[in-house]
């Protein structure tokens, strides 16, 4: 219930709304309108790139990860979206492990990630940069760590932008009166 009035109060000041994950979503906009006059506006992840990670002792060329099992792993805020996307960008899972967010890994989850991708299978580990990054100084000693360089892609995407920038000019004037 409090996040529910928690997020009517945030859609009610909000400028814009972007509905990430949809390409369409008419029941979420009608949520949108009940509480806000705000544009709205659609976004999905894009794979930008797969880099082989430095945090393995095994390394493989840059493009060696196509057509391999892969265990992924990621502590963000919404990690089934990541293994649903490396599933939508033909990545073939051998299994998953999600942490919570901002989780700092330990010698011993590197262990274990190791292990458990092994035991299902796995030629590569995959994770985000954002992990790549958390891992600090740890090393995968059996398999090649990729970490993958994506964004988001706004549709209408120039109209976004002009929307952008009339809320922060506003915003401007609002803020020097």
């Amino acid at each position: 219930m409090l996040a529910q009035l928690i997020a009517r109060s945030a859609l009610a000041r909000a400028d814009i709304v972007v509905i990430t994950r949809s390409a369409h979503a008419p029941a979420i906009e009608s949520v949108v309108r009940r509480h806000s006059p705000a544009p709205i506006f659609y976004a999905q992840t894009v794979l930008d790139e797969v880099r082989p990670g430095e945090r393995s002792r095994v390394q493989w060329e840059p493009a060696a990860w196509l057509g391999k099992r892969a265990f992924a792993f990621c502590a963000i805020g919404n990690s089934r979206a990541f293994f649903d996307d490396l599933r939508g960008w033909g990545v073939q899972l051998a299994g998953s492990r999600a942490f919570a967010d901002h989780h700092r890994y330990t010698a011993r989850e590197v262990e274990e990630l190791e292990s458990s991708a092994l035991a299902a299978g796995a030629e590569i580990l995959m994770a985000t940069e954002k992990d790549a990054y958390n891992l600090g100084s740890l090393m995968f000693s059996a398999l090649p760590l990729y970490h993958l360089h994506v964004t988001m892609q706004v549709t209408e995407a120039a109209k976004f932008w002009q929307v952008l920038e009339a809320v922060l000019e506003m915003n401007r004037q609002r803020r020097s009166r």
